[in-house]
């Protein structure tokens, strides 16, 4: 008789209460834990500011490339390109620079 009464007192077995932990397990992992969202969403970030540089980049390369073949291949445009870029000159002459700015204020 008193193993009938511990089979009655005992209210979950061992299973359900296997399943009741993995249950309440899942739900703190998931609702609970912004850590690991928040860390996704900053590494998102990160990877789409990385994209944006990286082809930022790739064309500025493209630009580089072409302006380098230009003054490899053609004379007139290395001395424009060297007198707009680095101010040189020609013997006997001289260079103003005129800079404006940005913004004009009234």
């Amino acid at each position: 008789m008193n193993k009938k009464r511990n089979k009655h007192i005992k209210l979950f077995t061992n299973t359900q209460i296997i399943i009741a932990a993995t249950i309440i397990f899942a739900i703190l992992f998931i609702f609970l834990d912004n850590g690991s969202l928040q860390d996704k969403r900053e590494l998102d970030k990160k990877l789409e500011l990385a994209i944006r540089q990286r082809d930022s980049l790739a064309a500025q390369i493209a630009s580089d490339s072409t302006i380098i073949k230009r003054i490899e291949t053609d004379d007139n445009y290395l001395e424009r390109y060297a007198r707009e870029h680095f101010f040189m000159k020609r013997q006997l002459e001289d260079v103003f620079i005129i800079e404006f700015p940005d913004t004009i204020t009234h």
